[in-house]
This record gives structure tokens, sequence and C-alpha cells, in this order.
């Protein structure tokens, strides 16, 4: 998404931010995206048993807080991309623990 953002950042925006405000049908597919994205996060479950003890919700909220930091980063005009390993090892961290989340980040 980030790599797709630097050479379409416009697009990225409108997918992120625009279109919250773009009518129902959009912000359902939006919706939808981000269901996928979160079931596919769902199944870090099983790589640690704590995981497994995490909020019904969490990937539900990873989603949206990396929708809402890209999001700002270009409303503020500024590229995403630097973001990458942090935004790898937040979204990694509850389901590898810290250490494997960061070494997997690369940071």
């Amino acid at each position: 998404m980030l790599a797709h953002g630097e050479r379409a950042p416009a697009q990225l925006r409108f997918l992120l931010v625009d279109a919250q405000s773009a009518g129902s049908a959009l912000r359902a597919e939006q919706r939808r995206a981000a269901e996928r994205l979160s079931a596919a996060l769902h199944e870090g479950r099983a790589e640690d048993e704590d995981a497994a003890e995490l909020p019904p919700n969490t990937e539900e909220m990873l989603i949206a807080a990396l929708a809402w930091v890209v999001g700002c980063r270009l409303l503020d005009g500024e590229s995403p991309a630097p973001l990458e390993p942090e935004l790898v090892e937040f979204t990694l961290a509850p389901y590898l623990g810290v250490d494997e989340a960061r070494r997997f980040a690369g940071s």
C-alpha cells in the first residue's frame, strides 16, 4: 500500500481519507476492505498463545490506526513510506511480541 502511495499519493489519499465523505457505497466498500485485512491479521493469533487472548476488536483497531496515521501524513502532504518499519512493527507486535516484530520490520 505504501509503495503504491509513493507512485500515486492522490489515489491513496482518496482511498484512506476522501472515501469517508464520498457516500455510503464507497464507505461500505472501504469497510469490506478493512474487514478483509482484519481477517488476515486475525490469523496471526495462532502464532502465539498470548495473541489468542487479545481483545476481540484488536484487528479492526489496528487497521483503523494504520489508516489514520497514513491518512494524516497524506493530508499533511508528507510521504508515509518512511513509517513503514514502524507500522509493520506496530501491526505485528501483538502477534509476535515486540522483539520479533521489530526484527521482522527491520527496525
